[in-house]
């Protein structure tokens, strides 16, 4: 009933941005600040409603139980050791010490239930909408027009990934000091004083320290200033606000962003510092420089697609090794077409420049030029560029156009379609997100012949104790990438727990040993395997040798401490 009260809400709203803003000039005045709270907290509700299923999701085996079930500092909840680690760890080739401290407030509030962390995500996505609805709707002053922007924010499916996956409390925490700096700003712009000024920079610390990604708020906060605050001195572009905003020279504006700028700058460098010891970068010679340009072009269009065609969407994608010159070609013709546009129309459709390069500029630091990690386009990475293409299309209908009684049907009911569908495809999408299994045969789905999606499944199966299927995905894996040591760790393991399997799991390990000789796991797995054949002494070998690699490793030290007391 929630669901269907919620859609009524918007076509009612969608009617109303007609009705309201279909004629003549633009308002000229802020949104009723009535109308702004209620409409907000009815989109929060929605939220809810659409996204409550992730209560009875699990963690997924894909960073989740790295971050949290295998992570000591956050299993103990917060304290001020803890919140020390979380300051100055690098692990994982990333710093986020504020994504760190809210799980470990989240095991301090639910323990260990997934379901309580999967509702923080969508807490944190409702309120994301709800300001990002509070902020189009008073700068611009078109109230239902802002309300369908952070609709469509709301209930994209490509944002499912960023809400429903625990591990990426980092993309909608720092969307929320993103939007939070930027709401922060415009009371600045009204009124400017240092402990506003302050305000803005604080929030976007905090969004840094909570992914990196934000680096590029400097450069959005600039094209606000063009549209819609209409700060440029001497542009001609004015915002649609009876209280308008002080106006300043270009020069003062790009000044008052150089504090910005520095925290952008000096994050950059620690962000490219961190990946790298942790290797964490491809190199040119795994992955060359114009593969990653061609990459990057075609990436920027492929993100556009989606926003209109959201299907196969994964956790994954298959990453290309070539592409054909018409498609590389193709993309960089129509980005540059597009950006020469909005150069263009800048005046006549400011919001177009602002909502263009908001979308090209905060794609950059994800968008691959500097690889990181195996994915090369991710859906996660929409959550915050996507906004620049929401609010071109919600100003996409000229406000003298709207005065047409047919135009304000076709706009009234396209909008209306738009949410709707894009709830249905949520609600779809989501369904993947329940456990790792469902996650990871998605993901083989959408990323063919991906050695990395076989090898995530079998892990997944092998944790649910469904080993033989777990077997087949990870001898795919292998037969795709073969010398993939990790996958031969953990097929050893599956061949391990089925006692029939003894000398096979052996192999397996001595196989992963082979592709990659310092790997402490797969001599303490070839130990456990000779320990329960009763071959003891040669056992203890194996143990040895894992301790000469890490001297701290446990479970080699507590196998070793077993087969001697066998043996003495």
């Amino acid at each position: 009933m929630l669901k269907c009260n919620t859609l009524h809400y918007f076509a009612i709203g969608s009617i109303a941005c007609v009705m309201n803003e279909g004629h003549g000039m633009p308002v000229t005045d802020t949104p009723p600040l009535k109308a702004q709270i209620i409409l907000s907290l009815l989109l929060i509700i929605a939220v809810f409603a659409v996204f409550i299923q992730v209560r009875g999701f699990d963690f997924v085996y894909y960073d989740d139980n790295q971050y949290i079930l295998e992570n000591p500092y956050v299993r103990g909840g917060i304290s001020l050791r803890n919140i020390e680690w979380a300051m100055a760890s690098t692990a994982y080739s990333n710093w986020f010490p504020v994504t760190w401290v809210s799980h470990m407030l989240d095991v301090w509030l639910y323990g260990l239930w997934p379901g309580g962390h999967h509702l923080t995500n969508v807490g944190i996505h409702a309120l994301n909408s709800a300001l990002l609805f509070l902020l189009f709707s008073s700068v611009t002053g078109f109230l239902w027009r802002g309300l369908f922007i952070a609709a469509l924010f709301a209930f994209h499916p490509m944002h499912v990934e960023s809400v429903a996956w625990v591990a990426e409390r980092k993309d909608v925490l720092s969307a929320f000091f993103w939007i939070s700096a930027m709401c922060a700003y415009v009371f600045y712009a009204r009124r400017p004083s240092l402990n506003r000024y302050m305000t803005v920079l604080f929030c976007f610390i905090l969004g840094l320290m909570s992914k990196p990604a934000v680096v590029a708020l400097p450069v959005v906060l600039l094209l606000m200033d063009y549209w819609p605050l209409g700060r440029f001195a001497g542009t001609g572009v004015c915002n649609n606000m009876g209280q308008r905003f002080r106006i300043d020279s270009a020069v003062f504006l790009f000044i008052e962003k150089i504090p910005f700028a520095m925290l952008s700058a000096i994050t950059a460098v620690i962000t490219v510092y961190v990946q790298k010891a942790g290797g964490a970068v491809a190199t040119l010679s795994t992955l060359t420089l114009k593969l990653r340009m061609e990459n990057a072009a075609i990436s920027y269009v492929k993100y556009i697609i989606k926003l209109f065609y959201p299907a196969g969407l994964g956790i994954m994608y298959r990453h290309p090794q070539e592409h054909p010159v018409w498609q590389a070609g193709g993309a960089v013709i129509f980005l540059l077409g597009v950006t020469i546009f909005a150069v263009a129309a800048m005046r006549r459709a400011p919001w177009f420049f602002t909502g263009w390069f908001w979308y090209i500029c905060t794609l950059i630091p994800v968008i691959g030029a500097v690889k990181v990690g195996i994915s090369y386009m991710a859906d996660r990475y929409s959550y915050i560029s996507y906004i620049g293409l929401f609010v071109i299309l919600s100003m996409a209908v000229p406000v003298r156009a709207m005065s047409s009684g047919n135009i304000r049907r076709i706009a009234s009911a396209a909008a209306v379609a738009a949410v709707i569908v894009c709830i249905a495809l949520t609600n779809k999408q989501l369904k993947y997100w329940h456990n790792s299994a469902t996650l990871f045969m998605r993901a083989i789905d959408t990323a063919k012949d991906s050695y990395f999606a076989y090898y995530s499944l079998g892990y997944a199966l092998n944790i649910a104790g469904r080993f033989s299927e777990a077997e087949l995905a990870l001898k795919e894996a292998i037969r795709l990438k073969p010398d993939y040591a990790e996958a031969m760790l953990i097929l050893g393991i599956v061949l391990l727990r089925q006692e029939a399997r003894l000398d096979k799991a052996y192999n397996s390990f001595l196989s992963a040993t082979r592709a990659r000789p310092l790997m402490h796991e797969a001599y303490n797995g070839a130990g456990v395997v000779l320990m329960n054949m009763g071959q003891l002494n040669e056992a203890a070998g194996y143990f040895k040798r894992a301790l000469a690699i890490d001297n701290g490793y446990e479970d080699a030290r507590r196998n070793l401490g077993l087969v001697t007391k066998q043996i003495n």
